[in-house]
């Protein structure tokens, strides 16, 4: 057992010391939310045109419904050029929205406050540009469109550290 153990950590630090992560932090607004929100980004390099990335997205509450995004892609880099990287983007988004809205009284007829929520999963398309400010500090804008029953398209701009 302590065998295997060590074997499996010696072949992870060997791999990671390979990989390239890079971490970000952004920006993003989507149509059909109408609203903006703070992005949380991680990608990892795979190979020179292959990149895993997952990123969470929390959209600043609008007329009570708030929204949250998580996504799950992959990025194919189709052309490199100096300090730019332009690359596809195709992946699943997991939307969940919460709606809450407060006790209301309609000429003494009271509502009581209620919450709803819910969850939906849609497709990813969209295409993005790394533009490298330094050895390790970059910003990405990307634009996708998310398909789902309700499909909306996103615009957003990272700022990304490599590790």
């Amino acid at each position: 057992m302590k065998k295997t153990v060590l074997l499996l950590i010696a072949v992870t630090l060997s791999i990671s010391s390979f990989a390239q992560f890079r971490a970000g932090l952004g920006l993003t607004f989507a149509t059909d939310i109408s609203t903006a929100g703070i992005e949380l980004t991680g990608v990892y390099e795979i190979t020179d045109q292959w990149e895993g990335a997952a990123a969470f997205t929390f959209f600043f509450k609008k007329e009570n419904v708030s929204w949250k995004v998580l996504d799950m892609e992959g990025h194919y880099i189709f052309h490199s050029m100096d300090q730019f990287d332009f690359y596809g983007v195709a992946g699943l988004s997991f939307n969940f929205w919460k709606m809450k809205f407060p006790e209301s009284n309609f000429g003494g007829i009271i509502i009581p406050a209620f919450t709803e929520s819910g969850t939906e999963v849609g497709f990813n398309i969209g295409a993005g540009a790394k533009y490298n400010l330094s050895e390790q500090l970059s910003i990405v804008p990307e634009l996708k469109v998310t398909l789902m029953d309700g499909s909306y398209v996103r615009f957003g701009v990272t700022a990304q550290y490599k590790f």
